[in-house]
């Protein structure tokens, strides 16, 4: 089954390794959960790249960011006849792999819708707002409760408009929950948590309470379940499909089938996976299918709410 994967960090390998000459072959490698080959395999349709800022902590660097999407723009073109970089979800070509880029940790623009708009013009369709550190939009997902609580500034109360109207989809996946409450304050379109479990059955402050998850589903948005083992489970070292499914239950019992889609967060994680790389990725179909989900439903997770999600925010 085709899917669409909204998360995942594989291009910051190639682009810290850029000048080393170590970098691992993009096509075919076993270094690596995505590879061409793997999405290839696994039917991939469309495959989100984040690109994240390398030192947040330290210096949020735009050029950095800008030479890094571009850095992936030239990875990408080497493989004309398999992969598309799009815009849009009906730009989508069921022949090739389709890639849609995208921002975790705004942060790098620094307050300046200029470079807002330099993003957009170089592919950026999403944008996490923050990672884990605050920035000009707002405060991370934090264990510090005073942190947690802080909502978006004033630039990113903005952003959230400005982002509405260029059709780019805001991702809460990393923001505090104040932040979170925010954004379903000021947007008028659905939002996306890329990459982000239930924390009623695996307590992590990266995960969506139940309340968070019901007002993402009103708004029309969709999570994406996330494979790192410590957002699954207590078993930080392993990631197992029952976990998943357990989650995606509790998920779709609470904001309805319509807000569920997928966001592995591919080489960005770490441990013994069960679903190891995009070309496994159809083990969870079976399984849902095991688990009670008609191929419709399990459609719908695969790429269906994402594809009505992200064609309401970008005006498709």
């Amino acid at each position: 089954m085709k899917f669409i994967d909204m998360h995942c960090d594989t291009p910051g390998i190639f682009y810290m390794k850029r000048e080393t000459g170590d970098a691992p072959d993009f096509y075919d490698n076993d270094k690596m959960h995505i590879s061409l080959k793997k999405l290839i395999d696994g039917d991939c349709l469309v495959q989100f790249f984040a690109h994240f800022d390398m030192f947040p902590q330290t210096n949020y660097d735009f050029d950095n960011m800008v030479n890094y999407i571009k850095n992936t723009r030239a990875l990408f073109a080497k493989y004309p006849d398999q992969m598309k970089i799009i815009t849009k979800l009906p730009e989508a070509d069921e022949t090739k792999v389709n890639a849609l880029l995208t921002v975790e940790d705004g942060g790098s623009v620094n307050g300046s819708f200029e470079n807002m708009q330099t993003l957009y013009d170089l592919g950026i369709r999403a944008i996490a707002l923050t990672w884990n550190f605050e920035n000009c939009f707002g405060f991370p997902n934090s264990q510090d409760a005073e942190i947690m609580n802080k909502g978006l500034k004033p630039f990113g109360i903005e952003a959230v408009e400005w982002m509405n109207e260029k059709g780019v989809a805001i991702d809460v996946s990393h923001l505090s929950d104040g932040g979170f409450y925010d954004v379903v304050k000021y947007t008028k379109k659905p939002f996306i948590a890329s990459h982000s479990n239930s924390r009623s059955m695996t307590y992590h402050t990266r995960n969506l309470t139940d309340d968070m998850i019901k007002l993402l589903a009103d708004k029309g948005g969709v999570t994406g379940i996330n494979f790192a083992p410590q957002f699954l489970s207590e078993n930080e070292k392993a990631n197992f499909i029952s976990d998943m499914v357990r989650h995606i239950d509790h998920i779709t019992n609470v904001g309805g089938i319509d807000v569920m889609a997928l966001g592995s967060d591919f080489d960005g994680i770490r441990g013994e996976l069960e679903i190891a790389g995009a070309h496994e990725m159809g083990k969870l179909a079976v399984a849902l299918n095991k688990a009670g989900y008609s191929d419709d439903a399990v459609e719908k997770i695969f790429r269906g709410n994402a594809t009505r999600c992200i064609n309401e925010i970008t005006g498709c």
